[in-house]
């Protein structure tokens, strides 16, 4: 951590390349426009992390001790959908529930997902069950144990949850914090994004690896990963309209980063601990080419820990369109990412009351905030 205030910031939150260019749809100059954030509703929630949609109407919302509540027509359903609390053995500083995504066809398998710390500090992976689509609550008791990554440290979980365009589940994991060379292990999960697939069992496991992942025929590689040599990638996500990956990857003493890769792209190294965003940094890598930010941004009074966030492609703010919108947790202000003359550029759009925790996207691809204060809001954009 650079400064109390950044300590102070992510111990209550949970916090937290352009060797190949994602393709890129027509997008909105992300300088020419101003963003607002507007409230959902009054209901404030208790150390929200994520929210996220299963594909109707409604809004989910997990709050870090265990709890996750349903938004519906701007009202909090009453009834937890789903209380993890017996779970989630950790809740403190950066540990608690993590992730949550629900399957991409929720409305046949009523499956959904969620990455939490274990008593002992693991990070968890479970499938839960809801007994229909539009059921008010999931079942505790359809709790099935997908994967379990032991973790030696409270800090860096990474933890987030989403699927693909592929289908498959992807899962962020942080370095530990105290072994950051374990982002260079391909023996080790930490530091890393996995890919696995969840619509099948293989053996006595209850996910499959998919062949595309890029160590299967490496010895001695843990042939779950998809992207290794991060710090603690505490949320990333997927465009909508190209593919591509986009992550925010939560800097060490000097620089912050956005990492992406094309749809599909895989076996990206991002060269933590070796590099911090672009820069040389202690610690070693492994031998082969690094995958360089597509942004990097200096610590300042406007940047210490970066909120990554999604590609907006939604329909009620068209000045946002393909802009990548992001946050800073310190400062509280909003970013978007636009390429210009070949390269990304930052711009500050706007800020929240709050500093922005997490963000999330409707069924509707409408871009949402939950903050340190509670709030559930939506992001609007506006040209300048």
């Amino acid at each position: 951590m650079r400064n109390a205030t950044r300590a102070r910031a992510i111990a209550i939150l949970l916090v937290a390349g352009m060797a190949n260019t994602p393709a890129v749809s027509a997008a909105s100059d992300a300088r020419r426009v101003r963003v607002s954030l507007v409230a959902v509703t009054a209901t404030r929630f208790a150390e929200p992390t994520v929210v996220t949609n299963a594909g109707d109407a409604r809004l989910f919302v997990a709050e870090k001790r265990g709890v996750v509540r349903v938004v519906a027509g701007g009202r909090v359903q009453s009834t937890p959908y789903l209380d993890l609390r017996r779970l989630v053995g950790q809740a403190s500083g950066e540990q608690g529930l993590l992730g949550l995504a629900f399957h991409p066809n929720f409305a046949a398998t009523r499956y959904l997902y969620a990455a939490y710390n274990n008593a002992d500090g693991s990070v968890q992976l479970t499938r839960f069950q809801a007994s229909s689509a539009t059921a008010p609550t999931a079942s505790f008791a359809s709790r099935v144990p997908l994967l379990t990554i032991p973790h030696p440290n409270a800090r860096h979980n990474g933890g987030m949850l989403a699927f693909g365009p592929d289908g498959m589940l992807y899962l962020s994991v942080g370095d530990g914090y105290s072994a950051p060379q374990r982002a260079q292990e391909l023996g080790s999960l930490l530091g890393k994004i996995l890919r696995l697939d969840v619509n099948r069992s293989c053996g006595s496991t209850r996910y499959c690896i998919p062949p595309g992942n890029p160590f299967v025929a490496t010895r001695g590689a843990r042939k779950e990963i998809w992207q290794l040599g991060l710090r603690n990638p505490w949320r990333f996500s997927f465009d909508r309209t190209t593919g591509s990956m986009w992550i925010g990857d939560v800097g060490n003493a000097k620089w912050e980063e956005i990492d992406t890769v094309e749809r599909g792209a895989s076996g990206h190294n991002f060269g933590w601990p070796c590099r911090e965003g672009a820069h040389s940094n202690a610690g070693s890598c492994r031998a082969g080419v690094l995958t360089s930010p597509a942004l990097e941004m200096a610590h300042d009074a406007s940047m210490c820990a970066v909120i990554g966030g999604y590609v907006y492609r939604g329909s009620q703010s068209p000045a946002l369109a393909g802009v990548y919108v992001f946050a800073d947790l310190c400062s509280g202000r909003i970013y978007g990412a636009s390429r210009i003359a070949g390269r990304w550029i930052r711009s500050a759009m706007g800020s929240s009351a709050d500093s922005v925790s997490s963000f999330g996207q409707s069924a509707s691809g409408e871009l949402y905030t939950v903050d340190l204060r509670g709030r559930l809001s939506m992001v609007r954009g506006v040209p300048v």
